[in-house]
């Protein structure tokens, strides 16, 4: 051939590539078909053995041609590329013909755990458009190019859907296990049926003090909100094992929501009714009313409840705001910095009327020294949402100070600690970081021989891998591996370190059953617990490093039955658990939610026999018991003395009306028993102005109490009663000597103590008033006759109150009438008492 011919060949080419790629880019949707096609390409390119041109990635929906100019690239193609495998979950058969996503790390903005955070957000498919899209063969096998920057996938066919990452995975295959997906949306509304837009439906796991969101999703303009991929969530789909509810985000009492159960997943749809509502905003401010450059967590309550609360996590500089408020409630409003150890609060009066928005304002008045970082690994790629455990030590990693703080990294792997500035250290200090849960990984920071108030930038630390305390394989009794199993392991009862010192951390194991979990427990003796649905769960013993442990994981069984309740009891959340018998006597499996039609279903426990427990949550009471039930293997084998367990006699609630002597309701009513060694009643606000008791058979012995009001005491309780409560006593205590000059750092304080208190832990019981400038304290006492009175002096440094009870005070005893007047106590005092204990609180000699 000539080299005119060679010549004219090579424009031809160059001219059919140019006209290609102009259409491309002037037909609509052309340029998306040649991807796809391109991609698909991809995969038969790499597998194969011929050095054709092969495709590269170059960013989100696009795709670049590179002629392979030598058997050298395709070499190179072939080895950076990774092998994917599409398999259905349950039968572990191949899915052919899957759609699968891929999202590559290489975008800047694109950190391990963004996947994690828009699967919690019910927001993958709005990602969709930043995928690659790759398609499974008959095989259910496909090629990704390649995955040296890692990425995350999804594979999806028909109703089944699944994910993985592939993270560092260059040369191994990455299985998907896809299972039939689910998804549950739901409706808000208010009062007249029309939709509440921009609320968040969570898929929560009540807690006393903490809720665990497992999903969410923002309701649009109509009030619609779609929860997606509840099958990523094993809690959420076998419902019946944590009391998980839907819920809107936000802090109502009751809270608008309901139970999940099967029948509501299996219906796809459901409906909240949203009550009038308002909002509150908390910022938090420097000392100078700037906004605080720190990420912080606002907690907001009701006034004296320290359950049911919400907690948000503000990124720095930005307001923490709470869009779901109940009406005409007294906030109280807890705020917990970054890194600091103190924790600032705020009461006041929430959002009276639909639609208003109150705000909290909390300064920052410490003198603190702020550390910043960017928590890396080793191959300096930043780690997101990494809780971390952070201290100081010395040199030859013994503790310093006694300040602790539990970070987590944002999402660029930036974390900010705040301790108190020191002029001087006296020997080199070292940050010490250890990553909890299943993350692993420690990390070692200089600091600076002096820290000062301010910013102190420590750059890059590098989090290197944890030891591993525990690898193994996990089988079923046949010897086949059982993928995805949930291995946590922690220090043994008899270890020195106890598990308060080291935290549990836990893994999954791989398809062929692998699993390897990483922590810090030196020599110490192990617990690992495996378990996966299905399975009854498995304990092991193991010494820390311990290459070689084989769990098998045995069959499991079920119990089920159906639970009869009084009227009155139906809608409130009742727990059925059993407890173990055999190996495993006295352990108890997790408890989960009894159903609104009654019926339970107890799954994953070890086949032999259980007792049977149904318990009033609320109050932890347990209303029946039923000891020796078979546990069967096949689902079937009914109890019949669970089939159906009638407890509608004696268990019932009781309901109590608090009015004033107007007849208007009283709010922030609470009750508690007058007896020590009485059983604990329910105490549950049912309405303004109304509580609920547990009555079990046995007439209740109560003191009601409420903020402003005389204490109640009632008798032998078993029906509805109306109580009127009276104001409180008023008692206002001046210091014979006037107003007493102190520090703004010192308070000086009045406690009376009713003598004769029948419930000690009624809140208004005690009360503390400080005295003003005039040394005047008004307290207002909830039980009239004989009052303990004690003059303290407080001060609050570096986080800590310190108090010195003045003992020359007297009266020390004193006797408040039962009514609504003022009544006035003069207490007198020996001024230099009142040095001494000034020098006592400060520490100085």
């Amino acid at each position: 051939m000539s080299s005119t011919f060679k010549s004219s060949a090579i424009l031809l080419s160059v001219i059919a590539v140019a006209a290609v790629a102009v259409w491309i880019l002037r037909v609509p949707g052309a340029a998306k078909q040649v991807e796809r096609h391109a991609w698909t390409r991809v995969e038969s390119d790499v597998s194969s053995d011929a050095s054709e041109p092969a495709q590269s990635p170059v960013g989100a929906g696009t795709a670049r041609v590179r002629a392979a100019a030598s058997t050298a690239d395709a070499s190179e193609a072939r080895a950076s590329a990774v092998a994917i495998e599409v398999i259905h979950a349950t039968t572990r058969a191949p899915v052919p013909g899957a759609r699968i996503l891929w999202w590559p790390a290489r975008a800047p903005d694109r950190v391990r755990g963004t996947f994690d955070s828009w699967l919690r957000q019910s927001a993958v498919e709005g990602h969709s458009a930043e995928a690659i899209e790759l398609q499974a063969d008959e095989q259910g096998l496909a090629r990704l190019p390649d995955a040296r920057s890692g990425g995350d996938l999804v594979a999806h066919s028909g109703a089944l859907w699944g994910h993985a990452s592939a993270w560092g995975e260059n040369g191994q295959r990455i299985t998907i296990a896809v299972a039939v997906d689910a998804q549950l949306e739901v409706l808000v509304v208010d009062a007249r049926g029309e939709g509440v837009p921009n609320v968040t439906v969570a898929l929560r796991q009540p807690g006393h003090s903490v809720h665990r969101d497992h999903v969410t999703a923002r309701a649009d303009s109509n009030g619609k909100a779609v929860l997606r991929h509840l099958g990523e969530w094993p809690e959420v789909i076998a419902a019946s094992n944590a009391g998980i509810v839907v819920t809107v985000q936000g802090l109502m009492d009751p809270p608008c929501a309901r139970p999940l159960t099967r029948a509501l997943l299996e219906s796809g749809s459901t409906v909240l009714e949203l009550r009038p509502h308002g909002a509150c905003e908390v910022e938090l401010t420097d000392r100078f009313g700037r906004p605080f450059s720190a990420p912080y967590e606002a907690r907001l309550c009701f006034e004296g409840r320290a359950s049911g609360c919400e907690t948000i996590a503000v990124p720095a500089g930005e307001r923490a705001v709470f869009e779901t408020v109940e009406l005409e409630r007294e906030l109280a409003v807890e705020v917990t910095r970054a890194g600091a150890a103190g924790v600032l609060t705020a009461r006041g009066r929430g959002p009276n009327h639909a639609g208003e928005r109150v705000r909290f304002t909390l300064a920052v008045e410490s003198e603190s020294a702020i550390l910043v970082g960017r928590l890396v690994d080793v191959r300096g790629k930043s780690l997101d949402g990494v809780e971390l455990s952070a201290q100081l030590e010395t040199i030859a990693r013994t503790r310093h100070g006694d300040e602790a703080w539990s970070p987590t990294t944002g999402s660029d792997g930036r974390f900010t600690l705040e301790l108190r500035a020191s002029p001087a250290a006296p020997n080199e200090i070292v940050l010490a970081l250890s990553a909890r849960r299943t993350q692993g990984g420690t990390a070692r920071v200089v600091l600076p021989a002096s820290l000062t108030t301010g910013y102190a930038d420590l750059g890059d630390v590098v989090l290197e891998d944890t030891p591993i305390a525990v690898e193994g394989v996990v089988v079923d009794v046949h010897g086949t591996p059982v993928a995805d199993a949930l291995i946590t392991t922690s220090p043994a009862e008899d270890s020195p370190q106890s598990a308060a010192q080291i935290e549990p951390v836990s893994a999954r194991s791989d398809p062929v059953g692998r699993f390897a979990v990483r922590g810090e427990f030196g020599h110490d003796s192990l617990v690992v617990r495996a378990r996966k649905p299905g399975y009854a769960d498995q304990f092991a013993r193991a010494r820390a490093g311990t290459r070689t442990l084989h769990v098998v994981l045995e069959p499991a069984g079920t119990v089920a039955g159906t639970v009869l309740l009084d009227a009155s009891l139906q809608a409130s959340a009742v727990l059925v658990d059993a407890e173990l018998s055999g190996a495993r006597a006295g352990a108890a499996a997790d408890a989960i939610l009894l159903g609104p039609d009654g019926n339970f279903t107890l799954r994953d426990l070890p086949l032999g026999t259980c007792n049977v427990r149904v318990i009033h949550a609320a109050s932890g009471s347990v209303l029946g018991r039923i000891d020796g039930v078979s546990v069967g293997s096949d689902g079937e084998r009914r109890d019949p003395r669970l089939d159906p367990l009638d407890l509608r006699e004696p268990h019932r609630l009781i309901e109590l009306e608090l009015v004033d002597a107007t007849g208007a309701p009283v709010r922030g009513g609470s009750c508690s028993s007058r007896v020590g060694d009485e059983a604990p009643v329910l105490v549950t606000p049912a309405a303004p102005g109304r509580l609920t008791l547990l009555y079990s058979g046995r007439p209740l012995d109560v003191c009601v109490s409420a903020a402003g009001f005389m204490s109640v005491d009632l008798a032998r309780v078993a029906e509805f009663r109306r109580v009127v409560m009276q104001p409180a006593a008023r008692v206002r205590l001046q210091l014979a000597r006037g107003g007493t000059a102190l520090a703004s750092d010192l308070q000086l304080i009045a406690r009376l103590t009713p003598v004769a208190a029948s419930a000690p832990s009624i809140p208004s019981a005690v009360c503390q008033g400080e005295f003003d400038q005039h040394g005047s304290s008004v307290c207002e006492i909830g039980r009239a006759g004989d009052v303990r009175v004690a003059l303290l002096l407080t001060t609050t440094t570096a986080g800590r109150a310190r108090t010195e009870v003045l003992p020359s005070a007297t009266p020390k005893l004193i006797h408040v009438e039962a009514h609504g007047a003022e009544q006035l106590v003069v207490i007198e005092f020996d001024p230099e008492d009142l040095m001494r204990a000034v020098a006592a609180v400060r520490g100085e000699d």
